[in-house]
């Protein structure tokens, strides 16, 4: 009951959740986020400088986090809507401060390789000691940054026009894994932990992986597509022309 309210976020930090259902804390943060950015958002856009006051508010959500960890200690801190959220508002940040950006500054190259934030994003992940005070207060901030970096430099046009990278993230596989990503996510924690109990750690992984990818290949198909036809059907109906919309409003 708590994961299908989206509560697990707040669930696990402060009762617990089955730990089979424990990857949902996430998708528990969206949620939340989805749920209070429009209401902030057409404020925060009358503002001159609506970028600057998202920054201002990732470093004040940055800051509560490293409170949260002293204060009440890595669990709570870690799972939590109001503690992990700041790593949405990065990307919202990035969103607006492009908007703000002309045509030419957009286009223009980047002073770093795409290379570099990849690999302080990498170096993120693999040295943070899970529970740890790096962790909360240097490893998240810097995943964070890098992977905002890492987004700002694959999608200029320069890089999009070709070479290895861009050939490389438009390859068949990366881009079905995408559409897939949403269902290996789903699928993934619980039978990890079936593998990783059963098994050596590289079948484990081989299997885990095998597994993941074919279940949300059959969620893709089946339930997530009944999910699609409802969109799209919710999509034809909302998009009225504006001049059917003004004879019906006449009538």
């Amino acid at each position: 009951a708590v994961t299908l309210a989206y509560l697990s976020d707040y669930g696990f930090a402060l009762w617990g959740v089955p730990e089979y259902l424990q990857h949902s804390w996430s998708l528990s943060v969206e949620e939340h986020f989805y749920l209070v950015w429009p209401l902030l958002l057409p404020a925060i856009l009358r503002l001159k400088r609506p970028a600057r006051a998202v920054l201002a508010l990732y470093l004040a959500a940055a800051a509560w986090r490293a409170f949260a960890f002293v204060h009440d200690g890595w669990l709570a801190a870690y799972y939590r809507f109001d503690v992990r959220f700041a790593g949405i508002l990065i990307g919202c940040w990035l969103a607006l401060w492009l908007r703000e950006r002309d045509g030419a500054a957009r286009g223009a190259a980047l002073p770093f390789s795409p290379l570099f934030p990849g690999a302080a994003l990498v170096l993120a992940m693999l040295f943070a000691r899970w529970g740890s005070q790096d962790a909360y207060l240097a490893a998240m901030p810097l995943a964070e940054l890098s992977a905002a970096a890492l987004i700002l430099a694959v999608t200029r046009p320069s890089v999009q026009a070709g070479g290895w990278l861009a050939k490389t993230l438009s390859a068949a596989p990366l881009t079905a894994l995408g559409r897939l990503s949403y269902g290996v996510y789903l699928w993934h924690y619980p039978i990890a932990l079936v593998t990783r109990e059963t098994m050596p750690l590289l079948p484990s992984l081989v299997v885990c992986a095998t597994v993941s990818v074919a279940l949300a290949w059959l969620s893709w198909n089946s339930v997530e597509a009944v999910g699609r036809r409802w969109r799209e059907r919710f999509d034809a109906r909302a998009a009225v022309p504006a001049d059917q919309g003004l004879v019906a409003i006449r009538h």
